[in-house]
């Protein structure tokens, strides 16, 4: 069950990222492919960074914070899905513009990463070795969803990116319930 959720929780995370590529491929429809493994590589590494860095930082306070993780952690979770479905509710409309750069694949990468930082913070009760391994799983997974939704976009328009960051933010409101009803000794 613990690897089903870290999945999810995989591909709950990647939809920023997943919108992110789709509108990539759509600014640049004859995107080479060295680009599209850029803005892949790119994603993934961050969405494992980020919630690596938000798990050391947050085994500092794990004493202090243990009682209070499955609260925390529902809290998160929520503040994200909510934030995600109200992102992937806005239509916004995106023009052809001039090619991506490097800089903006890496500013791309890193604002869609925040989030995850945050939930590295909600596996200090985990190993470092688990924790690790579930931050490996969301990079591994980002990486993969971003290459499809790259492709989605150059190949089929942005009809699904909004869809996309919805789905994304459902599955974090449902892992945040669940992470309440752990904190309340239902689950």
């Amino acid at each position: 069950m613990y690897w089903t959720e870290a999945l999810i929780l995989a591909v709950a995370l990647s939809m920023d990222a997943a919108a992110m590529g789709m509108a990539d491929g759509l600014k640049e429809p004859k995107m080479r492919r060295f680009k599209h493994l850029m803005i892949a590589v790119a994603f993934g590494l961050a969405q494992g960074i980020f919630p690596t860095i938000g798990y050391f930082a947050g085994i500092s306070f794990a004493e202090a914070l243990s009682k209070y993780m499955p609260y925390i952690a529902c809290g998160v979770l929520m503040f994200l899905g909510i934030k995600m479905i109200i992102e992937g509710c806005k239509k916004e409309k995106e023009g052809v513009d001039k090619p991506l750069t490097a800089i903006t694949i890496l500013l791309q990468a890193v604002a869609g990463a925040i989030d995850a930082l945050a939930v590295g913070v909600t596996y200090i009760e985990e190993t470092t070795g688990r924790a690790l391994s579930v931050f490996a799983i969301i990079a591994a997974m980002t990486f993969l969803i971003v290459t499809v939704s790259v492709w989605l976009g150059k190949k089929f328009g942005n009809r699904f990116s909004g869809k996309a960051q919805v789905f994304g933010g459902v599955i974090l409101i449902l892992l945040a319930l669940k992470s309440l009803l752990d904190g309340l000794g239902i689950l």
